[in-house]
């Protein structure tokens, strides 16, 4: 889930307002897990070369939780952002809530210890 290795920063501006507050950091994490998990079985010949993960977006001040794209030939990277940033809204808006929660259902995540994990990094 928490990516270590060099990456870029999406923006994903449909949930901004988890990431503002602490203590819906874990919430966030889990919406971004669910997000990530989409993607991948979703749209798997756009993500070839790439690794979706849970980053630290640390800018100025306090980290917060965020999607990154890791890119395989970090030399040679084709910009797959603007797409995935594209299908999170896409994702967000059209795909039912009983979605994320069937994904939660069948998680075994603390939350809450991975938020703090990606923020504390």
């Amino acid at each position: 889930m928490k990516m270590k290795k060099p990456h870029q920063l999406l923006a994903t501006d449909c949930i901004d307002g988890l990431f503002r507050y602490e203590r819906t950091h874990p919430i966030a994490v889990a919406i971004l897990a669910w997000l990530i998990e989409s993607i991948n079985r979703d749209y798997p010949e756009a993500l070839h070369g790439t690794e979706l993960g849970i980053v630290n977006g640390r800018f100025v001040g306090n980290g917060y939780p965020a999607m990154g794209i890791h890119y395989e030939d970090m030399n040679n990277p084709r910009d797959i952002g603007p797409l995935i940033e594209a299908t999170v809204e896409k994702l967000v808006r059209e795909r039912p809530i009983s979605d994320l929660i069937e994904f939660l259902a069948r998680s075994n995540t603390d939350w809450t210890e991975a938020a703090r994990s990606i923020v504390e990094s």
